[in-house]
C-alpha cells in the first residue's frame, strides 16, 4: 500500500483530454450513466482553456491515472474574494484510501489559498449538500 503515498496531483493540460475522458466515463459508469463523448471532450477543452473559471488537477501514481478533481472559481456579487466549489473529485476504486482523500483534501485547501480564494464548497450527491470550509 505504500503507493499511495505516491499519488501526485497535476494540473492537467490539453493533452490529458483523452486520460481526463477515459476517468471521467468511468467515473459516469458509477453512475449509471455513459459518456457523451463529444460533449465531454468539448467541456473539459473548454475547462482545461479556462483557468480563470476553472481548474482540473489529474491524480496519478507513477505515470498511471488515478483521478481527477475539478475545482470551480467563482465570484459571488456579495463577496470581495473569489471563492470555490469542488465540482468533481474521483479516484479509481484501487487507489482509494483515507490517505489519499486527506492529501486530496490538503492540496485543494493550500492551492485554493494560494489563488486567493475565501471559501472552499464541497457539495455532496447530486444534492446541493454544501460543506464550507473558510480559507
Amino acid at each position: 500500500m505504500a503507493w499511495r503515498n505516491r499519488i501526485k496531483l497535476k494540473a492537467a493540460r490539453m493533452s490529458d483530454l483523452l486520460t481526463l475522458i477515459d476517468l471521467t466515463a468511468e467515473y459516469r459508469g458509477t453512475e449509471g450513466v455513459t459518456l457523451e463523448w463529444e460533449k465531454a471532450y468539448s467541456s473539459l477543452f473548454e475547462m482545461i482553456a479556462n483557468p480563470q473559471q476553472w481548474r482540473i488537477w489529474l491524480l496519478q501514481s507513477g505515470k498511471t491515472p488515478a483521478g481527477f478533481l475539478v475545482v470551480q472559481v467563482i465570484q459571488k456579487p456579495d463577496a470581495q474574494m473569489p471563492h470555490a466549489i469542488i465540482d468533481e473529485f474521483f479516484v479509481l476504486p484501487q487507489f482509494r484510501s483515507p490517505e489519499v482523500l486527506a492529501k486530496v483534501t490538503d492540496f485543494t485547501i493550500k492551492s485554493c489559498r494560494a489563488l486567493g480564494i475565501c471559501a472552499l464548497h464541497q457539495r455532496f450527491g447530486r444534492q446541493w449538500y454544501v460543506m464550507t470550509t473558510w480559507l
